[in-house]
């Protein structure tokens, strides 16, 4: 069922254990004093809508003056977009990094049932297709359901910024405890007599002990012995380096939560102004909206209710998988109030992207090239943060890896290798750009071969040139991509490497170039539906128009946005007159 799957991806640990013997704040721990009326739509029409994209849940916060969004640390490092096209892509889902505990297949399920013709019956509200997705929460009422969720979001907003002011010169004070106090109280009272009953000792004598107070902060703030970290805002995806925490407003975060649920369900659906995709908004999975008040004041009127999109008909070519943009306006303030939990940092304010490199690790002489194998950042600093990060570089394809030439070495104030770099990738953006990135072994790793290999298949869209000398002068043949090639050895040069072939003749060995032993080249596919082919690799300037079931000799392959490392690359093949998708959703790989 797919809200097993969506539980299985929000619900892999608990939230947090606020004192010893404590239950773990759940979506549903909350009973409410009073309820309210919810707000009804107008129309009593069922709407249907044809959902060819989800929203993954996103953080959204209201600063007083606009609002913003992150895509929830629960979901990180996907996309804040999937569509039907990419979820039915295995390159695009194989060239995705994922949360631990969820594979290609887990998203599959967990949202390729969503991608359909959904109908929202008349008056249902956010809240309601929230019960609808959690399987009904155990039979409470919606309007349950509401409170307690409305709760436990200023319970987890008080958390947010009593750590945040305890961890940043103790400027939170057992004074502005008192003040805050009902909205523990409240969440403490709804969990009485339920198997997940909070005891109040511990937060009753924190009102009037010094010694209790400290007790009570260090126990928000402190996970597993490690230092001291602010983990309701980290585990709900409020960055302290983009927002002052201590303006968190909690009664509003409660008002704003509320006025969400409430909202008709209708509002989850608009059409992506990027894809042209009728797109269904998570936020319904577990909603917490944050406020924080600021000079701008005011109280947030619900700015995001969506012009209602049309059904679109299914474009001529469908949306290619690639990494989607998300939209510059959210359609719906969204965040799940039971993110995955990380791990327990240690003396590395290094982000789980970014393992750092261990003993074993392979270091590139100064000097010499890398390149990046999985997502890394660039900082301006040997110790990593988010405050320092310069650039993000995306997983990209073997032949677009982002290279880095390495200028020297420095070590992270825990031990970690960094190398100092200078960004060589010319065609981009990033060229030029220093910083240090990790040198860990698993992340970066030396553009040229350093051993010998048998075979090498080129992979190089415009293939390679074989020259007489090794330093790869006097060309005597040009091979193309896909042709195979027979190693005699491999030599160096300067802090390079050459493969000498069989024949005499060297070649390159950067492995952006070529690749090991023999790969698998496609050959034919036949189109699965309508398809056009394109001019470009970025499938603009249609020149020809293939109807389902044409059979196609492919000449070669390439990957669109090779250059632009804030993005995943989308595989094109090369056909006779220019290129066409490389989907399986949209073609069929033919033996």
């Amino acid at each position: 069922m797919t809200t097993t799957y969506i539980k299985k991806i929000m619900l892999t640990t608990a939230l947090l254990a606020l004192v010893a013997g404590s239950a773990p704040l759940t979506p549903i721990v909350a009973q409410a004093a009073e309820t309210t009326t919810a707000v009804k739509t107008a129309d009593q029409t069922p709407t249907t809508y044809d959902i060819r994209e989800v929203i993954l849940p996103q953080t959204y916060v209201w600063n007083g003056t606009q609002w913003s969004a992150d895509l929830n640390p629960a979901y990180q490092p996907l996309p804040n977009t999937l569509t039907q096209d990419n979820l039915a892509s295995d390159t695009y889902m194989d060239g995705l990094e994922y949360p631990k505990g969820v594979t290609k297949e887990i998203l599959r399920t967990a949202f390729g049932d969503m991608m359909k013709e959904t109908t929202f019956p008349a008056d249902q509200t956010v809240a309601d297709y929230s019960v609808e997705l959690n399987d009904g929460y155990g039979g409470l009422k919606n309007q349950e359901v509401i409170d307690r969720m409305v709760i436990q979001a200023g319970a987890t907003a008080w958390m947010a910024k009593a750590a945040n002011g305890y961890l940043n010169g103790g400027t939170y004070t057992r004074a502005d405890y008192a003040e805050d106090y009902p909205y523990m109280k409240a969440l403490i009272d709804a969990t009485a007599g339920t198997e997940i009953e909070m005891d109040p000792r511990g937060y009753e004598l924190a009102l009037t002990d010094d010694a209790a107070f400290q007790d009570l902060m260090t126990a928000i703030t402190y996970n597993g012995g490690g230092p001291g970290i602010n983990q309701a805002a980290i585990r709900s995806g409020i960055d302290g380096d983009k927002y002052d925490l201590n303006k968190i407003d909690i009664a509003k975060t409660q008002e704003m939560t509320r006025q969400v649920l409430e909202s008709p369900a209708t509002w989850l659906v608009a059409q992506d102004a990027a894809t042209g995709l009728t797109s269904l908004n998570l936020m319904a999975v577990m909603p917490t909206v944050f406020v924080l008040d600021s000079k701008g004041g005011g109280t947030p009127t619900n700015p995001l209710t969506p012009a209602e999109p049309g059904k679109p008909t299914e474009p001529e070519t469908p949306t290619e998988p690639e990494t989607p943009t998300t939209p510059t306006v959210p359609t719906l303030p969204v965040t799940p109030t039971t993110p995955t939990v990380p791990t327990a940092p240690g003396t590395s304010d290094e982000t789980a992207n970014l393992v750092t490199g261990g003993a074993g690790a392979t270091v590139a002489p100064k000097g010499s090239v890398v390149f990046a194998t999985k997502k890394v950042g660039l900082y301006s600093s040997k110790n990593f943060s988010a405050k320092n990060r310069k650039q993000w570089y995306q997983k990209k394809s073997r032949a677009n890896r982002p290279m880095f030439v390495v200028t020297n070495y420095a070590k992270a104030k825990n031990g970690a290798l960094r190398y100092q770099v200078k960004d060589v990738n010319h065609h981009s953006k990033t060229a030029g750009k220093t910083g240090y990135i990790t040198a860990n072994a698993a992340y970066t790793s030396s553009v040229y071969y350093a051993k010998k290999h048998q075979t090498v298949t080129v992979i190089n869209p415009d293939g390679v040139n074989a020259y007489r000398q090794k330093n790869l002068t006097k060309k005597t043949a040009h091979y193309r991509q896909g042709q195979v090639l027979k190693v005699k050895k491999i030599v160096r040069h300067n802090l390079t490497t050459r493969m000498q072939l069989t024949n005499g003749r060297y070649i390159t060995a950067n492995k952006k170039l070529i690749t090991s032993g023999k790969q698998t080249v496609v050959k034919r596919v036949q189109t699965k539906r309508a398809l056009n082919r394109y001019t470009t690799v970025t499938l603009k300037r249609a020149n020809h128009h293939y109807q389902k079931g044409q059979k196609l000799t492919v000449l070669g392959w390439d990957y669109a946005y090779g250059n632009d490392f804030s993005r995943a690359d989308s595989l094109r093949y090369r056909v006779a007159g220019g290129y066409i998708t490389a989907s399986q959703a949209q073609v069929k790989i033919l033996k």
